[in-house]
This record gives C-alpha cells, structure tokens and sequence, in this order.
C-alpha cells in the first residue's frame, strides 16, 4: 500500500524465463498485488514468475490485450493498476512516478514515454518509433490530445479503468476503450523515467556472449491525462 491506495500490477508474459523473476525482484516493497499473466509460453516463464511471489494466471489465447484483461479480472480491492511488461526494458522501481500523481488526485492516467530524451540504442526499433509517432499524431488531429509514446509502463485508476469499456482483447490491451466522439478533458505533467533494451526474451535475443546486466542509460518523459 502506498499513502492510503492499494497498488496491484499486472504483467502480461510470454517465454521471459530471463527476465521475469528481476522484473519482479525490482517492483517497489509497497505495490500490494503482483499478477504474472501467461500467454502461453513454453519455458519457466510461470514457474519463476510463482517463486518470485507473484501470482500467476494463464491466458492460452495469444493477444496481449486478452492477457491484461484476464489480469484485470483477478484484481482484488485495487486502487491503482499498474501496467508493465515482463522483458525488464523499463525499470519497475521507478513505479512511484507513475502513481503519485494518481494518488495526488493530479491524474486519472500516467503513461511512461519512451521517446523523449536519452535512450539505449535498440531499445526502440524504427517499426517502433513510426507507429507511436502514427498513432499519437492521429490521437492528437481526432481529441487534440498530446502523447509522446503510448507506451507499456502506466498506471491508471481502477475506477477509471472500470469506465473505459475495453473492447480490442488481441493487441493494445486495456489502454483501448470503446470509441467516443466527444473531446476528453485532459492536463499533461512530464516526469523522466529510464528505458533499456530489453533482456534475452522470444521478442529480443541478445548476442551470444553479451552481458545481460542493465544500466541506467537514457531518461523519458511521463505524461499524465485527467
């Protein structure tokens, strides 16, 4: 528990038997609820997510966004849902710059940029790059509403969460709500953050022989939406 607000967070996962059990190592002593989503790996991917105290769900369907929502079901008393992926590319002891301002009343939704400032070389690939700088360029003509990144690292209200109505359960997860047309009310506050590349994972291989050991190297901005 942090200030009075109960914090759970959710990791959707898939063959991250390197980097699971630090992601987990690294989540902040006061986050309440930690939930290991597995979406069908086939390494020990839920064997270390459980030794490591988190607990662990399984999503055999494929779909990021199917394996957040299952997430979101087994929450239990949340205040604040924080989501992070399980290739340890951010850095989970940074979790307070995401939910102070929730606490704080400042912000419904905080969301780790990782396209501002500083960054390990390869931790966003160009494909990467183009479709956040797509996506929150379309964002920004439809709702005239600034992002930076859309990022994976964020922290949202679970009674805000509760009125999003999500309804893509295959790709973007539970930051895609249902369409509406009116305009949201929104504020913006900018907090920097870190982003590495990620550990060996099915997603990112490391060079044979290369160290696995991350190091502080680039900062980002947070955006904050009420």
């Amino acid at each position: 528990m942090r200030n009075g607000s109960r914090i759970s967070v959710i990791i959707p996962a898939l063959n991250e038997e390197k980097a699971i059990g630090k992601v987990i190592a690294a989540i902040p002593a006061w986050v309440d609820d930690v939930i290991v989503v597995d979406n069908g790996s086939t390494d020990n991917t839920p064997a270390i997510a459980a030794a490591h105290g988190a607990r662990v769900a399984f999503e055999p369907r494929r779909g990021y966004g199917r394996a957040c929502m299952t997430g979101i079901e087994l929450l239990e008393q949340a205040d604040i849902v924080v989501f992070l992926d399980g290739d340890f590319s951010d850095y989970p002891q940074e979790a307070d710059r995401l939910v102070d301002p929730i606490i704080e009343e400042k912000a419904d939704l905080v969301i780790g940029s990782r396209t501002r400032g500083l960054r390990e070389a390869g931790a966003l690939t160009p494909q990467a790059i183009f479709g956040n700088w797509l996506a929150c360029t379309l964002i920004g003509l439809l709702w005239k509403v600034r992002f930076t990144d859309l990022g994976p690292f964020r922290a949202i209200r679970f009674s805000s969460l509760q009125r999003l109505g999500m309804c893509d359960p295959i790709t973007v997860g539970p930051w895609k709500c249902r369409s509406r047309r009116q305009r949201p009310a929104c504020a913006a506050s900018k907090r920097p953050c870190p982003t590495v590349n990620a550990l060996a994972s099915q997603k990112f291989q490391a060079p044979s022989g290369e160290s696995l050991a991350r190091e502080p190297r680039s900062f980002t901005q947070f955006s904050a939406i009420r």
